[in-house]
């Protein structure tokens, strides 16, 4: 896998926690706008597991490699405790809460992608 493709998995994570992001803070609005006509189906979390699921593939793919290039840690940990804390929010989260605890989550995966990336770049050059 060439270092270009690497680094785009990187902009990849960083793309898919900010739709997480846009996605838990949207949901509220959309709300209190009454756009939606029955309330139970936005219980449904088909989309949070969905990204969720995804955004492991990428992380998997992209910080376990560059891990074994550049040795730190950080990203590693970052990532972990993120993905801890969005499944926790998607679990145990409910109302504002979960908007709170969606958004920490979905800002530690995306800052893990991007000190990855960083990290690589200083690798690179």
């Amino acid at each position: 896998m060439s270092s270009f493709f690497k680094i785009n998995l990187d902009f990849a994570g960083m793309a898919a926690s900010a739709i997480c992001a846009i996605h838990c803070m949207a949901m509220p609005l959309i709300l209190s706008l009454g756009v939606a006509h029955s309330g139970h189906l936005f219980h449904d979390h088909s989309f949070d597991i969905a990204v969720i699921a995804i955004g492991i593939v990428i992380a998997s793919a992209s910080l376990i490699t560059d891990y074994k290039r550049h040795r730190s840690r950080l990203p590693l940990l970052l990532v972990i405790i993120g993905f801890s804390v969005l499944t926790y929010g998607l679990t145990h989260g409910h109302g504002g809460i979960h908007l709170w605890i969606s958004l920490m989550g979905s800002s530690l995966v995306s800052s893990a992608h991007f000190i990855n990336w960083k990290k690589n770049q200083l690798q690179f050059s």
